[in-house]
This record gives C-alpha cells, sequence and structure tokens, in this order.
C-alpha cells in the first residue's frame, strides 16, 4: 500500500462515499477533524464510511488538533517534528473504540453499544493483529479471556470470518 494522502471533507458530511474508495490503498488513514463540534460529531460517520470499504479499524487512527484545526495549528507555529509526535500518538480507531466501551460514566447500554462495535471491528482483523490485542483488550473491557473469545466467535459468525467452521485466529 502506498503511505501519504490528503482529502478535504469540506465541512459537515461532505464526502462522498464513492470517493472514498482511494483510501483502500493506503496504509494508515489519519482523520483529523476540526476540533467544534460539527468536527467531533463528523468523525464517527467519517471512520465508519471508511470501514464499510473494509478498511480495518486498526488502520484508522484519530488525530486530535492542539488548536481548532490543522490550518490554526500550523499558523501556531507547528513544526514537522511537531506533526511526526502528533500522528505517531495518534490512536486508532479500534482504541478510541475500546476507550469508550471501558467509559464507566456511560451507562449501560452506551457501554455495550460500544463494546459491539470493539467486538464488529475485531472481528475483521486477522489472527496476528488480534492475539496481539487479545488479553489487553479484555482486561480494559473488564471480560475474562474465555468471555472475551465467545464474543469475538459471535462476532466472527455475524461477519462470517469463520474458516471451515472454526474461528481463522484458533
Amino acid at each position: 500500500p502506498e503511505e501519504h494522502i490528503g482529502y478535504n471533507a469540506n465541512g459537515d458530511n461532505g464526502w462522498n462515499d464513492n470517493a472514498l474508495h482511494v483510501f483502500k490503498r493506503y496504509e494508515t488513514i489519519y482523520v483529523g477533524l476540526d476540533t467544534d463540534p460539527a468536527g467531533k460529531n463528523s468523525t464517527a460517520p467519517w471512520v465508519e464510511s471508511l470501514t464499510r470499504l473494509g478498511i480495518a479499524a486498526t488502520r484508522i487512527r484519530l488525530i486530535t488538533w492542539p488548536a481548532y484545526d490543522a490550518n490554526d495549528w500550523l499558523k501556531a507555529k507547528a513544526t514537522g517534528q511537531d506533526l511526526q509526535r502528533l500522528l505517531q500518538g495518534a490512536p486508532t480507531w479500534l482504541d478510541e473504540l475500546a476507550r469508550q466501551a471501558a467509559d464507566k460514566k456511560l451507562s449501560e447500554a452506551e457501554r455495550d453499544r460500544f463494546i459491539r462495535q470493539v467486538f464488529a471491528a475485531l472481528a475483521t482483523l486477522e489472527p496476528m493483529q488480534i492475539a496481539r490485542r487479545r488479553l489487553s483488550l479484555a482486561r480494559q473491557l473488564g471480560l475474562g479471556v474465555e468471555t472475551f473469545d465467545a464474543m469475538l466467535r459471535a462476532a466472527r459468525r455475524e461477519t462470517s470470518a469463520y474458516e471451515h467452521g472454526q474461528l481463522t485466529y484458533e
């Protein structure tokens, strides 16, 4: 896959789902919308459009600009090194879903919704990617490993991620 791409979403949900297919060929996709409510509210739909195209939640990273947007941040004299640090520290979409699912301030229904999203994202990953995250995610979500594995099996069944009746990571 290629390495870099820039795309201007043009405001609230101003992307074209058909145009998003270009992102499939990139290794990592950074989503950094404005920090105002419109930008924050557009992040999940933007990312969900990418995941519907089959782009794994671990390939999508979320940038939180230290200013209103990238332009204001650059005008404030951000350097290339600052950008490198920002990109390296950007959490994946899977990380963000897990963080939200672990938030004890949410209602049980809200937490369950995020947990389902975590498992839907996990179900699309390669076995090695799951193995690397399995224990830490189970702990973060407050699940035992057996429960985690059962939920992953269920999510994989829903996404047809089974091979000959067995989970591909087993």
